[in-house]
């Protein structure tokens, strides 16, 4: 008995070391993952606003907002207002809730590693059409910051 015990002892080694291997490759492999989709969320949650915007879907993009009241449809334009109270006007035949050419989205980047502690980004939402701004139809240009997927217009400029 002492012999099946010793020949099979390394195999009893070899199997306790493989269930650790499996065990660390599968917490890596997790913790990758998440740390992916946590850094992706901020830029997530950007694509699906103006998704939505573009599908003409106002009341949904205005839960991804930390302030519902910073987009509206007044009439035949679409409100944009930051959080330092500016506003701008986009025409109904021009604004993203019409599928036309409406914004694109420049990154801004991050931080430092706290921005992507924070799973935070910043970015710009530069319309690709002119909006009515300070009594000047011009593009306008966005500024944006993400903060675990919630949205806040925090500066319009002219382009």
């Amino acid at each position: 008995m002492d012999e099946f015990n010793q020949m099979n002892e390394p195999l009893a080694k070899k199997t306790g070391c493989l269930y650790w291997q499996v065990m660390t490759l599968g917490f890596v492999a997790i913790f990758v993952i998440t740390g992916l989709w946590w850094v992706r969320w901020p830029s997530n949650t950007v694509n699906r606003f103006l998704e939505l915007l573009a599908e003409g879907r106002i009341n949904e993009a205005r839960g991804l907002l930390e302030d519902n009241s910073a987009i509206a449809l007044e009439g035949d334009k679409l409100m944009v207002q930051s959080s330092d109270g500016e506003k701008a006007w986009l025409d109904a035949d021009q604004c993203p809730t019409h599928c036309a050419p409406g914004f694109m989205t420049h990154d801004s980047g991050r931080e430092g590693f706290g921005d992507y502690l924070l799973s935070q980004w910043r970015c710009q939402l530069h319309s690709s059409t002119p909006a009515v701004r300070t009594g000047q139809k011009r593009g306008i240009v966005i500024h944006c910051i993400v903060v675990r997927g919630k949205i806040t217009l925090f500066r319009l400029e002219n382009k």
